[in-house]
Formats: structure tokens, sequence, C-alpha cells
């Protein structure tokens, strides 16, 4: 399980580099996640990811770190389809997009940044 939560954290920060690179790339792929099967399938990569990393967490360098993270992620997982695809959703990729490449850049250089802490904290 630890080396599948290592792999997890490398695609993380990889689409974090690909944000840095191409932050248009991120914009395209949060409208898929607009659509109620976008929706669905974002929320069934959050719960995948968490449990990935809560069981993961015994045997991670970090396990309290790996655990919440991976505990956060399953809650955002299982809150994501009671929220639903409504217009705020819209207003909010909207606002995202209409921040400007620069601003992308940002949050892709953090999606970086916290996968290559998980990925130490995993103990990869």
């Amino acid at each position: 399980m630890l080396t599948l939560a290592f792999v997890l954290c490398l695609l993380l920060a990889a689409v974090g580099v690909v944000g840095v690179a191409w932050p248009q790339a991120l914009s395209d792929v949060a409208r898929f996640f607009l659509s109620p099967g976008g929706l669905a399938i974002g929320a069934t990569i959050r719960i995948l990811f968490g449990l990935v990393f809560v069981f993961a967490a015994p045997a991670a360098r970090w396990p309290m770190f790996v655990r919440v993270i991976g505990m956060i992620s399953i809650v955002a997982g299982l809150i994501t389809p009671l929220l639903g695809v409504e217009e705020r959703h819209v207003r909010i990729i909207a606002w995202w997009t209409a921040q400007g490449a620069g601003f992308r850049r940002v949050w892709s250089a953090m999606a970086v940044i916290l996968g290559a802490v998980l990925a130490y904290a995993v103990g990869g």
C-alpha cells in the first residue's frame, strides 16, 4: 500500500507540474468535473486517494500527517456528491479561471509541494 501511496504522491506532483507549465489544461479539466458524471468521478478519486493514504499511514514516515490527509480526502469525496452540480460550482470554476495563468500556476506549485511532502511523508 505504501508503494501505491507513493505513486499517488508523484501523480499529484505531476499534475501540479503540468499546471505550472500549462495552466489552461487545469481549467479544461476543471470544466469536466462540472457534469454529474464528472462530479461522481471526482468524488470517487478523492475517496480512493484517501483510502490509500489511510491504509498506508501506519507504515509511513509521518503516519499522522498521511492519515489526516487521507481522512480529509475521504470526507471531501463523500461531501462532493451531496453538494451536486449547481450554478455555484460553475461560478467558482469561472472565478478560478478568470484569475489568470499566474494564479493557477501558484495553485499548481502548491500541488507540487504537497505531492513532494506527501511522498517524503509516506517514506518513498
